[in-house]
């Protein structure tokens, strides 16, 4: 009988250490993100309008660039490129008086300049939360041509997305 007694001790110690593991309790937390509606202006490090290496200005020169846009999924924006350095979309030969110029469009036909106030776009843009490429076509229309030289006649033009 003491040997049934102690067995059955044993099972009962077993059985509540059992109980005791296989115990729980349960919690949880709240996860949250807010996404603000947001726009960035990329441009790839290889983005250069660059129309090569010219002669005689007697013929329109056409290029194109690509700039990237990335905004927020249903962000609509537009897209609006400044005048450049030189008052005037024209490149310069450093700090001289010689100019080269120039115009930028949205299309490749180069029908549509491209806008250069905020909120004048000529197509509207909405966002999709990855990048998006933009070309950008240039020309050098028909003009007397400035004095050659080994360095290139150059412009910045600034980028803004409105949105």
């Amino acid at each position: 009988m003491r040997k049934l007694l102690a067995a059955s001790a044993a099972l009962a110690a077993t059985l509540a250490a059992s109980s005791a593991i296989a115990a729980t309790a349960t919690g949880s937390f709240n996860v949250q993100v807010v996404i603000q509606e947001t726009c960035v202006v990329s441009s790839p490090a290889s983005t250069t309008l660059d129309f090569g290496t010219q002669t005689l200005l007697n013929a329109d020169v056409d290029a194109s660039t690509t700039i990237q846009v990335q905004c927020t999924t249903g962000t609509d924006y537009d897209v609006s490129l400044d005048n450049g350095q030189n008052a005037t979309r024209r490149m310069r030969l450093g700090a001289t008086a010689d100019y080269v110029d120039y115009e930028l469009y949205t299309d490749a036909g180069r029908t549509v300049t491209w806008p250069t106030a905020a909120g004048a776009a000529p197509y509207p843009n909405t966002g999709n939360g990855a990048a998006q490429n933009i070309t950008v076509y240039g020309r050098i229309p028909t003009q007397t041509t400035p004095p050659a030289n080994a360095t290139a006649y150059t412009d910045v033009v600034a980028i803004t997305v409105t949105y």
